[in-house]
């Protein structure tokens, strides 16, 4: 057979013989018939040799971007023609549109911020009630101050009342206890009055609470005297 090979023939790659594409071997030589290597194309992300039905990268993992088929165009069109817009095809699932779903608040967190503001009211509240009332009285409703009242001396230790002369007392003074021992008969000194700023003395002497003596030498009531300084 000459002119090259009859139509779903190839050629022996031994001999040239004419053999079937479907041939294992050669019927002539028995040359094996290697058939021809499919199509390979480069991965995009590592290089590797990829075969035209491979959709992943064997080797990475990268998809395989496929090659668009050109379209004939139909019967009765012109090849320049804008394609008709075309229905969605039959068996194809329709996108579906997730709608935005509402945040929701914790039933626990609502508590927690209810709790809080609630904490809060309540301690102002106390802190509110503690000040009201530990505030101290003002001075107008407060007591009124109370003159300066020296306490008396302790009640002097006489025993029985022993008889002693009588001491007789000028005009405005009186007869008291003296801590001198020299003088168990007392002595007579004046009495403080009382001021605008409390007990009160003539000049040179300071209000001392003191023990009257009665005349028999017996102690007498409690009283503020002036005694020299």
């Amino acid at each position: 057979m000459t002119g090259g090979s009859a139509p779903g023939l190839i050629a022996c790659a031994a001999c040239g013989n004419p053999i079937s594409r479907a041939a294992v071997q050669c019927p002539k030589c028995g040359h094996p018939v290697t058939p021809p290597s499919p199509p390979t194309r480069p991965c995009a992300a590592c290089g590797a040799q990829l075969g035209a039905d491979l959709r992943t990268c064997p080797s990475c993992g990268h998809p395989v971007a496929t090659t668009a088929t050109p379209r004939v165009a139909a019967a009765g069109t012109s090849p320049g023609a804008q394609p008709q817009a075309q229905g969605p095809t039959v068996g194809s699932p329709a996108p579906v549109l997730l709608a935005p779903q509402p945040v929701r608040t914790s039933s626990l967190m609502v508590a927690l911020i209810v709790g809080g503001i609630g904490s809060v009211v309540v301690l102002g509240a106390v802190v509110a009630w503690l000040v009201t009332v530990n505030r101290p009285a003002s001075p107008e409703t407060g007591p009124a101050p109370q003159p300066y009242s020296p306490p008396p001396t302790s009640t002097p230790n006489m025993g029985a009342p022993q008889p002693v002369e009588p001491v007789v007392c000028a005009s405005g003074l009186v007869r008291v206890f003296l801590s001198n021992p020299q003088r168990p008969n007392g002595g007579c000194v004046p009495p403080c009055w009382e001021g605008t700023e409390g007990w009160e003395c003539p000049p040179g002497r300071q209000c001392t609470g003191a023990w009257l003596m009665n005349d028999d030498g017996s102690v007498g009531a409690s009283t503020q005297v002036c005694f020299l300084k």
